[in-house]
């Protein structure tokens, strides 16, 4: 929902603790990218934040990494 010229726009323009779009972005990515490692033990092969911090790009490495994700779940044996 949000472009490019939107990443940087914080929720309240005072308040400055709540996260920019893009610091939201690379926040999930990177609590995803943890947690999969940690708690199911799947770690991708794609880097945590894309080269070109896009929304784009975001959305790419998102996509990638789920798909990696995916197939190591299917891959488990069901009594997992």
């Amino acid at each position: 929902m949000f472009h490019n010229a939107g990443l940087p726009v914080r929720p309240h323009a005072v308040n400055q603790r709540g996260r920019s779009v893009h610091e939201q972005l690379a926040h999930q990515h990177a609590s995803e990218y943890l947690w999969f490692r940690s708690i199911l033990r799947i770690s991708v092969t794609e880097s945590l934040i894309p080269a070109l911090e896009t929304q784009s790009e975001f959305i790419t490495r998102h996509t990638l990494c789920s798909a990696e994700r995916r197939e190591a779940l299917r891959s488990r044996l069901e009594t997992w």
